[in-house]
């Protein structure tokens, strides 16, 4: 489920805020988990020190009781009571029942041995190395329990205080090393049960907590996006689709490439008895009209804006004089060659062309202003003989 709530949920933002709070949980439940571990461990570790202390000296205690008589060592053999030493195998059969099964019973006179590299030496009736009992080197033998390395030992005294033997138990660990796996196994299956738990509900929580940021989002590309539209559309004519005045400059001011030669104004021939005959309506399918005929005749790298009211404006960028002079009258004859369709209830439909002057000019040292003067001047001679004409601003 939460796969699923994620992949509708796309933001960046939430999928950070998701995986940080997974990370932190599966840290958490890490962490703890080698702690509980450490102390179990450590718990083992005690509880295998304390069966063995309490192993030697239950066996101390039942050899005492169940064996009258002193402790004595003759030949380097120890001994219990006065009708010779007992016996391991019926010392260990006695005793099994409390002992775990891999639990070894040694003893012998003397003090207890020097540990040795590898621990005591003690052969068995089958000659085999025991499990090393080595106790700590110059300890002073006491009658409290000693550890050693997998096991415990204790001396035993004789009448006169002395010591005069020692009994010691070991065992290889199986068996609390088999509970201790099994613990770590069953702490390991709760730890994960844990944390799938914890991460489900902190997870569910996280995606319903940050939800708001998908809706922020959301808003914020709208607002984004209206800005964008509303910045498009400050920049362009509404009725023609083309630059408006504003747009115009700031384009030439963004895009520093874009670097006019040449300027020219277009004015609609009497377009004021288009508007005053046929109404405002049909004025603006001319405009209309007339920008996407100026759109489809200007190169790709010039700019073509509607200036104002009937007056179009074409930058041209890298052009030579004959040349804007040239591209000029194509779009002047491809406009006088127009023709507007106007759909009349009391006719079929009438139709009628306009005409337009434009003036050009060539930027000068005066910039791109100056020339946008030197056109309309050029325009408005155009106008004065006659219209329907193209006239080039004289170089000052």
């Amino acid at each position: 489920m939460l796969n699923t709530r994620m992949k509708k949920k796309q933001h960046p933002l939430r999928r950070k805020i998701f995986a940080i709070v997974m990370f932190t949980v599966a840290f958490v439940t890490f962490g703890a988990t080698l702690i509980v571990m450490n102390t179990l461990g450590k718990g083992i570790e005690t509880f295998d020190l304390t069966f063995h202390f309490s192993a030697v000296q239950l066996v101390k205690l039942y050899l005492e009781t169940s064996v009258p008589g002193s402790w004595y060592e003759r030949g380097g053999v120890l001994y219990k009571g006065t009708d010779g030493s007992f016996i391991d195998g019926d010392l260990y059969y006695a005793l099994k029942e409390y002992l775990p099964s891999d639990t070894m019973i040694l003893y012998g006179a003397g003090s207890p041995p020097e540990p040795r590299k590898n621990g005591w030496e003690i052969a068995s009736e089958k000659n085999r190395r025991r499990p090393s009992l080595a106790p700590p080197p110059n300890v002073v033998p006491l009658d409290r329990p000693v550890a050693t390395a997998n096991g415990a030992y204790t001396v035993v005294r004789g009448d006169g205080g002395e010591v005069v033997g020692w009994i010691a138990v070991s065992s290889d660990g199986n068996f609390l090393r088999r509970s201790e796996f099994r613990m770590r196994i069953y702490l390991l299956t709760i730890a994960m049960g844990i944390f799938f738990t914890v991460a489900a509900v902190l997870g569910f929580l996280v995606l319903r907590i940050t939800r708001p940021i998908e809706q922020i989002a959301a808003a914020h590309k709208v607002a984004s996006d209206r800005n964008i539209v509303l910045a498009q559309e400050s920049r362009t004519d509404p009725l023609t689709g083309l630059l408006n005045r504003r747009g115009f400059f700031a384009t030439l001011a963004e895009e520093r490439t874009v670097r006019p030669s040449h300027v020219a104004i277009l004015d609609i021939d009497h377009f004021k008895d288009v508007n005053d005959r046929r109404g405002h309506d049909v004025g603006d399918r001319v405009l209309s009209d007339m920008a996407s005929l100026l759109a489809s005749r200007v190169r790709a790298g010039d700019l073509c804006c509607r200036w104002g009211g009937e007056e179009f404006v074409i930058a041209f960028v890298g052009i030579r004089d004959d040349d804007a002079l040239a591209s000029a009258e194509r779009i002047r004859e491809a406009i006088e060659g127009m023709v507007i369709r106007v759909e009349d209830r009391r006719e079929d439909g009438t139709t009628f062309g306009i005409t337009v002057t434009i003036g050009v000019s060539a930027l000068g040292l005066d910039g791109l202003h100056g020339a946008i003067a030197s056109a309309d001047r050029a325009l408005y001679e155009g106008k004065r003989e006659g219209r329907n004409r193209v006239v080039a601003a004289v170089r000052p």
